[in-house]
């Protein structure tokens, strides 16, 4: 269980900087 979270933890934050990425990407 403790490493499915992990994975879910690290995914989250992925789609965070991805999100941040694209919205940097759309500003231009």
């Amino acid at each position: 269980a403790e490493k499915k979270d992990m994975i879910e933890e690290i995914q989250a934050e992925v789609d965070h900087r991805w999100e941040k990425l694209l919205v940097k990407c759309g500003e231009k």
